[in-house]
């Protein structure tokens, strides 16, 4: 069961789903909106998390260079920036092992939304 990220509470609504996918929750004691990205460094990022951790696994396991990951989004319909790729790199490198020791990469690129 989901709870409040504020104040832990278990009485939640489901309003939406953002447009990348997440459901909005509102907490019916605090009245605070909120989402699974809520309190992670990913909260304000405009991509999906998958996406990021691809594009990371991409140039630091494969060898790519920032612009030739840039360019394979591209060719799956995802517009990214090389710079953002490396602002990626540089802020979310290190949580890329854990993430992926419980979702493997064959699995991130069927489940892509583009």
């Amino acid at each position: 069961m989901k709870r409040c990220y504020y104040c832990k509470s278990k009485n939640l609504w489901v309003l939406v789903h953002t447009k990348l996918g997440y459901e909005q929750r509102k907490c019916k004691d605090c009245l605070r909106k909120f989402n699974e990205r809520t309190g992670t460094p990913f909260n304000r990022i405009q991509c999906r998390t998958e996406i990021i951790f691809l594009a990371i696994y991409y140039y630091t396991h494969q060898g790519n260079s920032l612009r030739v990951v840039s360019q394979i989004l591209l060719e799956r319909g995802i517009s990214v920036s090389y710079d953002d790729i490396r602002q990626w790199v540089n802020k979310f490198s290190g949580m890329l092992t854990r993430y992926l020791k419980k979702n493997p990469v064959e699995e991130i690129e069927k489940n892509m939304v583009c």
